[in-house]
């Protein structure tokens, strides 16, 4: 399923607890990926493939924090949509190897979704991670913001309401 392409997203952002960035705030919209996003910087671009599903993540790494953007196309099938979503939420805590500190049943739009809290378990700097992810057709959509646990509380919250509350899906 999607959850190994989200779980090596995680460790990719996990570097993001000791690398730096400034810049400024950018609209972020790629043409193949029929969404628009605020992120603190162009974020760095990757395809991603996994069992036959396909899509690209935007990555940007900070001071203590990050934010991805990701998006797969599934296959067609057929499936319960909260099954699916109950399923990605628990292979993303699996893979990251994290603990599950919350989970609630969200929606964008009219498309259903989860939002994850989960601890990061790194001996050399724990930290924590939100997930909003989307089921918008055959689509999943995923935001991740991660962070230290001694990155400036305050600053955290601001950034990731305007990175969460930013996105917006377009017409095809």
């Amino acid at each position: 399923m999607c959850t190994k392409a989200i779980a090596t997203m995680l460790l990719l952002v996990c570097a993001a607890l000791a690398l730096g960035f400034q810049g400024e705030w950018v609209k972020f919209s790629p043409p193949e990926g029929r969404f628009s996003i605020l992120m603190p910087s162009q974020p760095e671009a990757a395809a991603v493939s996994e069992s036959g599903n396909t899509g690209y993540r935007y990555v940007v790494l900070g001071n203590g924090h990050g934010f991805v953007c990701m998006y797969l196309d599934l296959p067609p099938t057929s499936f319960d949509r909260d099954t699916f979503l109950d399923a990605t939420s628990d292979g993303i805590v699996h893979g990251a190897k994290a603990t599950k500190v919350r989970e609630q049943k969200i929606s964008l739009e009219g498309y259903s979704g989860r939002e994850l809290e989960y601890a990061l378990n790194r001996p050399d700097r724990p930290g924590t991670a939100r997930t909003r992810f989307f089921l918008v057709g055959r689509r999943l959509y995923s935001l991740t913001f991660v962070s230290a646990d001694d990155f400036d509380p305050k600053l955290k919250a601001e950034q990731a309401a305007k990175f969460f509350s930013s996105f917006k899906l377009m017409a095809e």
